[in-house]
């Protein structure tokens, strides 16, 4: 895989990062859980990835078939892993 660009490729990296720990806390799985789900469902995962993953650690880009795969694992929608949850929070009047 290649390293992900700067800015576009990243940022959305990590904003599946952050959904990943929210729905895995939500489901209380461990990261070997998901990791072995979503391996089971697509290209191997590993424990360690799906920590780069969640901690933004991530040394290239979450691939397409890495993001079906955690959808699958986590029972959401790959749509789900790639919204923002903290942009599109409206601001307190």
């Amino acid at each position: 895989m290649r390293a992900p660009r700067a800015d576009g490729e990243l940022r959305y990296a990590r904003i599946v990062g952050r959904n990943v720990r929210r729905l895995r806390a939500e489901q209380h799985l461990s990261g070997q859980q998901v990791a072995d789900a979503a391996s089971a469902k697509g290209p191997h995962v590993g424990r360690s990835t799906i920590s780069e993953i969640e901690t933004g650690r991530v040394r290239r880009a979450v691939t397409v078939d890495q993001l079906m795969a955690l959808a699958a694992a986590l029972d959401t929608t790959p749509t789900d892993l790639l919204t923002d949850l903290d942009a599109s929070t409206p601001e307190p009047q």
